[in-house]
């Protein structure tokens, strides 16, 4: 979802700030190039947030190992 949401935001900020440069080419390289090293960004910030999630639960007595193994 934030992945979806992130790439529309992109592509609305771009058409809108560069009116009339979307025909040509480096504008979508430039579009491309924004995407790419945010998802890299988001994705290398997810899995230590989720991980620092898990942790935090499982030590406030919530496993989500053992949650998950009963349904």
């Amino acid at each position: 979802v934030a992945v979806t949401i992130q790439l529309i935001w992109l592509l609305a900020l771009h058409l809108i700030w560069n009116e009339g440069r979307w025909i040509y080419a480096a504008f979508w390289q430039r579009l491309f190039w924004d995407t790419l090293l945010s998802l890299i960004v988001v994705a290398l910030l997810a899995y230590p947030w989720c991980e620092f999630q898990r942790v935090f639960l499982k030590w406030s007595g919530w496993d989500l190992n053992s949650e998950s193994n009963r349904v």
